[in-house]
């Protein structure tokens, strides 16, 4: 599985497969990046967006303010439910499949590790009014 997804992951970007375990190392550090950089541009995205139409607010509320009590639950919910409101984003809009596509680095599940900073990140950027700075 994750052998084919690299290579999906690697032709996406012309590169060639590593020829050692550094270099294996170096791309799937790059690979786990751009999934973090891509799933952030996202989300700022989104909010931008929503801050000029209110439902897309609304819908973002909804579904962040689940709560789940089980770490598994809550690392599956929060990548399902962010991809959801990407998919929303690009159906209320009719546009923005650029921005909110999938690739396959945003295939990945993500690493436990990293869902408490990306949270930290929702919130923080949540709190800007993007309204006042466009």
């Amino acid at each position: 599985m994750l052998g084919k997804f690299f290579s999906t992951w690697l032709g996406e970007r012309g590169i060639r497969r590593p020829k050692n375990d550094n270099d294996l190392r170096k791309l799937l550090r790059l690979m786990l990046k751009e999934q973090l950089y891509t799933f952030s541009m996202k989300i700022l995205f989104y909010l931008v967006l929503q801050s000029i139409d209110a439902e897309m607010a609304s819908k973002l509320r909804e579904s962040v303010d689940k709560e789940f009590s089980d770490p598994i639950m809550f690392k599956i919910m929060f990548k399902k439910v962010f991809d959801a409101l990407f998919d929303y984003a690009i159906e209320r809009t009719g546009d923005f499949e650029e921005v909110f596509g999938s690739n396959a680095a945003d295939t990945l599940p993500f690493v436990m590790g990293v869902i408490p900073p990306l949270n930290n990140l929702i919130n923080y950027l949540n709190q800007i009014k993007w309204s006042d700075v466009m």
